[in-house]
């Protein structure tokens, strides 16, 4: 789909578990604070370096994610306000306070 509309898609994978009752081997967005400053320079680090390497357009960066995903991707929008177009919400665990 990416490839017939003109479009790059990119799947950045969370990391093992931060709380209890959630298997270690589990891939998750940490979205304590002790986590979230790294993970919001990840995925700017991550946008620099797709803006490097493909002809992208800075003004059209949209995230989206499932449950603690779509979390993550709503600090990434307040984080990142100046980098982020829009974000979209399926099944949104949004544990920011």
């Amino acid at each position: 789909l990416a490839d017939q509309h003109g479009f790059i898609l990119v799947y950045p994978e969370g990391i093992g578990a931060f709380f209890g009752g959630v298997d270690p081997g589990s891939q998750i967005w940490p979205m304590n604070p002790e986590y979230l400053d790294r993970e919001v320079k990840f995925f700017s680090d991550l946008i620099d370096k797709l803006e490097a390497g493909y002809s992208i357009d800075p003004n059209r960066v949209h995230v989206n994610g499932m449950s603690i995903g779509e979390g993550m991707a709503f600090a990434f929008s307040c984080k990142l306000p100046d980098r982020i177009a829009a974000i979209g919400a399926v099944a949104p665990a949004l544990l920011l306070s």
